[in-house]
């Protein structure tokens, strides 16, 4: 099977005035804006601590959190006035917070994150847990509402558990186990980063055993869509009312998903003043020269 997943998260931009661009005619310059909102793209997302909270008499309190993101704004949204229309028809904000309190107090975070659900892959780079079912915890809390829209998934293999499975394989259009040893909120200083997964050559036994039970997972999906589909046909056929279960069930309406294993590598840190470059990938800080892997 092509294990080919490198997405560059971050597209080169040319200067639309070096080419002619202004020149060509308005449909056809939206025509490439359009392209250009679309690429492929590896949102990282994280969860940070906004503070503590707490009841002036102690009787209760908790921790507010927000998402934040690493990478670049799309160049799309800032390149013109032109561009920025018509990227705001692909791209939206999103990833804000609503957490209800004790009585009747709300604490909010705006929606500060430029999202392309349709093209961007969603990459859990941390969660407000750590461990087992992480992710899980991350997408179903009820303060977090982006769960519903998520199609494109990157998760760590230690985040993952067999009881998302199911959620995972009713919702999402690709999913991707990603190996990463090392926590790395703490490594990364820099915004405008860029994500991509190298294929994981080999045998490796921490993303492969997520990756057999996922699949495993989706193969009963796939049967029991099945089921459902010739349930409902038949009902629809011979005249006979659809079960109670099946009225809102979609004949044909399920997409298999696609499940990939790779190791993460991030771009965008720079060491101290004056020493070079270095790529962050599963073996941790490495210079660049030393992995024979072009700058981007």
């Amino acid at each position: 099977m092509d294990q080919t997943i490198k997405i560059t998260s971050i597209p080169k931009t040319v200067a639309p005035n070096r080419i002619g661009f202004l020149k060509l005619p308005i449909e056809i310059r939206f025509k490439i804006w359009e392209l250009v909102a679309n690429q492929p793209r590896n949102l990282d997302i994280w969860y940070r601590r906004l503070g503590h909270f707490e009841e002036e008499r102690k009787r209760f309190a908790f921790q507010v959190t927000h998402w934040v993101t690493l990478s670049a704004i799309p160049s799309i949204l800032h390149v013109s006035r032109e561009s920025r229309t018509v990227g705001l028809k692909f791209y939206q904000l999103d990833f804000g917070i609503n957490i209800p309190t004790y009585y009747g107090m709300n604490i909010t975070s705006e929606p500060r994150i430029y999202v392309n659900w349709d093209r961007d892959r969603i990459v859990a780079a941390q969660t407000n847990q750590h461990g087992y079912g992480a992710f899980s915890k991350m997408i179903n809390a009820d303060e977090r509402l982006c769960g519903t829209k998520l199609h494109k998934v990157a998760i760590r293999s230690d985040h993952y558990d067999p009881g998302l499975s199911k959620s995972l394989g009713r919702r999402f259009d690709e999913i991707l186990i990603y190996y990463e040893p090392f926590v790395s909120y703490d490594r990364l200083k820099s915004r405008n980063l860029t994500i991509e997964f190298e294929p994981i050559a080999g045998v490796d036994l921490i993303c492969n055993k997520e990756k057999e039970a996922l699949d495993a997972h989706i193969e009963d999906l796939e049967e029991d869509e099945r089921r459902y589909d010739e349930e409902v046909t038949r009902a629809l056929a011979e005249g006979k009312p659809v079960p109670e279960k099946l009225r809102n069930h979609i004949v044909g309406s399920w997409k298999k998903p696609t499940v990939q294993v790779g190791h993460i590598v991030i771009y965008g840190r720079t060491s101290d003043t004056g020493s070079e470059n270095e790529i962050w990938s599963w073996q941790g800080w490495v210079p660049l020269s030393s992995v024979g892997i072009a700058t981007k």
